[in-house]
């Protein structure tokens, strides 16, 4: 039923009718009127009068900004230089959802009970799929969702500035290096580049993803592209690191994705190309447990209570056999938290 929102903003508060709104979105007017109306309920879009719906603040979110016949036109606009709101909502109700209705056969299941393998999650059970979740988003027939996917990330990240990595970025020497790893459009190194447009930054992901990545930037910082101080790379985590004189690793928000063995794969990757002065720098989601000791904390540094959304999100990510770390995956040997 996509679509919806994009019609409701161009009727603009008066509303409009759900024949028209059907017509529009080529869907039937009785079965479209029993989806929105308990959104209603939940305060997204609004039962204006009889059969009239329209927008309210919690529901416009969820409008791409450009008009249906655009969208029908050329549908990977929609994913482009936009917040990401319904881009999320999209992703859940696709692969998320997909993944979720067959949950319980995939952890009941004795072959796929104890497995770890990304080919063995809900979401390759319920969609048939025997590749893992990025390689399936890279076939051509999921162009769509791969930029939907990249949209996640960007909104993400797209508040974080370069103090907020907890990094000292000043402290690095003019013209050096920063290697942003898998750094899907660049949304992290930007806001480093940014500030400090005197170092040299390289974005790697995949060749898809890259070509996302020179739009992003043309359109956030395109003083960095004209200037020189951004490359853009195609490269694979899982394959040697073609950089050696870099000052700094950026590797955010991946190891997560994927098992120890193959985030120990990238991290040796990195390794054999540091010199003895690279940096690696890790930004994570860390699930601490719910319950508290005094050796537990005693052992590593406090954190906040728990609050739900980290252990959603963790859960949301199980259902295509991601991992998310624990807090102790980042407890050493000598009890000091790095």
């Amino acid at each position: 039923m996509g679509g919806v929102a994009e019609v409701l903003a161009e009727a603009g508060p008066d509303g409009i009718h759900i024949k028209e709104i059907s017509k529009e979105t080529k869907t039937d007017p009785m079965k479209l009127g029993r989806v929105i109306r308990p959104l209603c309920t939940r305060h997204i879009f609004r039962e204006i009068s009889s059969d009239v719906f329209s927008h309210n603040r919690i529901s416009s979110l969820l409008t791409s900004g450009r008009s249906l016949e655009t969208i029908q036109e050329r549908p990977q606009c929609k994913y482009q230089g936009t917040a990401g709101m319904f881009a999320i909502v999209e992703w859940l109700t696709d692969e998320v959802f997909k993944g979720a209705a067959y949950f319980t056969e995939t952890v009941m299941e004795p072959t796929t009970s104890h497995s770890l393998l990304p080919t063995q999650s809900a979401f390759n059970n319920a969609c048939n799929v025997d590749v893992d979740l990025f390689e399936w988003y890279e076939k051509p027939e999921n162009e769509t969702r791969l930029l939907r996917f990249s949209c996640l990330s960007w909104r993400k990240k797209s508040k974080s500035t370069h103090d907020h990595l907890g990094f000292q970025w000043s402290s690095i020497p003019p013209y050096s290096h920063v290697v942003d790893v898998g750094g899907d459009v660049g949304s992290t190194s930007l806001p480093i580049s940014k500030e400090f447009p005197s170092l040299k930054v390289t974005t790697q992901d995949l060749p898809a993803v890259v070509v996302q990545a020179e739009q992003y930037w043309t359109s956030n910082l395109p003083d960095a592209i004209s200037s020189g101080a951004v490359n853009f790379e195609g490269h694979d985590f899982f394959s040697p690191q073609p950089h050696q004189d870099a000052s700094v690793f950026i590797l955010g928000y991946i190891l997560h994705d994927w098992s120890d063995d193959r985030s120990v794969t990238i991290l040796e990757n990195l390794r054999r190309a540091a010199s003895a002065t690279t940096k690696l720098l890790v930004i994570e989601f860390l699930l601490p447990e719910i319950h508290s000791t005094s050796s537990s904390t005693d052992r590593i540094l406090k954190f906040p209570s728990p609050a739900a959304r980290p252990y959603m999100s963790d859960l949301v990510c199980l259902l295509s056999e991601m991992t998310t770390m624990p807090l102790d995956a980042f407890t050493i040997a000598d009890d000091r938290c790095i």
